[in-house]
């Protein structure tokens, strides 16, 4: 007989939800800076694409659902930057082996990422590949944004669990559909 021991995938979430499945959880992030839309909290459920992750994922730390993703798949980022200033990114999400794009709303043609971003931003913008986290990070430090080493130092086991939950759900709808 062998005994093997299985650890859960989210250790803290885990615990934190004692039992009940990880979207009944609602956690309050306070994000210090606003988000785009003014925001500076916002509660999320484990795994669950509302209003509230789409606003955190959406609108204020997409770069790190980003590469949470990027872990997990090896995809390529997909750096949204403005036309007329390149280097000056407005988002971040992953492109799938097929050329879509895949961020907290799903899988999108790149083209209706643009159109969506110069619909509610008045932005031209275009979509970068960007393979390595390195490539991400020194487009997001010269943004202003905090160097690789500060932005992953911070980043609590909770917080990076969350982010865990939202990459691993939005991967697994992606392939289920093919894409």
């Amino acid at each position: 007989m062998t005994i093997t021991a299985t650890r859960p995938a989210y250790p803290a979430l885990t615990e934190l939800a004692s039992g009940s499945p990880l979207g009944h959880l609602a956690l309050t992030i306070d994000l210090g800076r606003p988000t785009y839309h003014g925001h500076t909290k916002v509660t999320v459920r484990p795994g669950v694409v509302d209003s509230e992750a789409i606003e955190l994922f959406g609108y204020a730390h997409c770069h790190r659902l980003a590469w949470a993703m990027h872990q997990r798949t090896g995809w390529p980022f997909g750096v949204v930057e403005q036309d007329d200033l390149p280097g000056r990114w407005v988002h971040v999400g992953l492109l799938t082996p097929t050329g879509t794009f895949l961020d907290i709303h799903g899988l999108r043609p790149v083209a209706q990422v643009v159109a969506d971003i110069r619909s509610e931003h008045g932005l031209d913008v275009r979509v970068r590949a960007v393979d390595t986290p390195a490539e991400l990070f020194s487009i997001i430090a010269s943004s202003g944004e905090r160097t690789a080493e500060e932005w992953l130092a911070e980043l609590c086991p909770l917080s990076a669990e969350v982010i865990a939950v939202f990459a691993d759900v939005l991967i697994t709808r992606a392939k289920e559909a093919g894409r």
